[in-house]
């Protein structure tokens, strides 16, 4: 076996072994955004990945530390999030790609490491756009309160940075090269922790945003 197909293996065991862990408790919306966020884990520069190892990924293995979700969501509000959102450039596969002819795709080389995802590789550059339009009649008020209402209602998704030398890290029994990603859905007035990835990366930095900003202008 070759050293390319070790590798396809390995990453598939490991596939395998993560999704369920990951699927556990999450509807299809909750892991669409769970994508997304483990690609922002692992992205550099919009095109390139970082090396990476992952460890535990059940929440169940920390059953051990009281209060998790709230000493997570605590710190959270201290040192900032990353928020998830859909509207940001996202990588799709070249079977994706190649139905969007007016898309520029761009393929780095690859690094030998595992894969969250098998299109992490593949890079997808849109141009940002919108289309909007005003409808003069008198329903608009009632057209702009039902979105508001719906927009309201609608999820926030944001995850948490846990990194080498915070007390909660340590209770958590980590080892200090990883840093822990705390994936976090937010809906009617309260936080839910769904999910963290233990991840050790070389390298890697985040732009944290404040958490009330983010749930304040969502």
């Amino acid at each position: 076996m070759s050293k390319s197909d070790l590798l396809v293996a390995v990453v598939a065991v490991w596939l395998v072994a993560l999704l369920p862990c990951a699927l556990a408790g999450m509807s299809d919306t909750d892991h669409e955004y769970w994508n997304l966020a483990t690609k922002k884990y692992i992205n550099r520069d919009g095109s390139h990945e970082i090396p990476f190892r992952s460890y535990r990924t059940r929440l169940d293995s920390y059953r051990h530390v009281d209060d998790l979700a709230s000493r997570a969501l605590a710190h959270a509000s201290r040192i900032g999030v990353l928020p998830i959102r859909k509207d940001e450039r996202q990588p799709m596969t070249r079977e994706e790609a190649s139905r969007h002819p007016s898309t520029e795709v761009d393929t780095p080389v690859e690094e030998p490491t595992s894969k969250l995802s098998d299109n992490l590789h593949t890079r997808l550059h849109l141009s940002d756009a919108s289309d909007s339009a005003t409808d003069s009649t008198g329903t608009d008020a009632g057209r702009s309160s039902t979105a508001a209402e719906t927009s309201a209602r609608e999820p926030i998704y944001f995850s948490s940075i846990i990194a080498p030398g915070d007390d909660l890290h340590e209770e958590m029994g980590l080892n200090p090269k990883v840093k822990a990603f705390a994936f976090w859905k937010h809906q009617s007035g309260a936080s839910q922790l769904l999910h963290v990835d233990t991840l050790e990366l070389a390298g890697g930095s985040w732009k944290l945003q404040a958490l009330d900003e983010v749930l304040r202008h969502h």
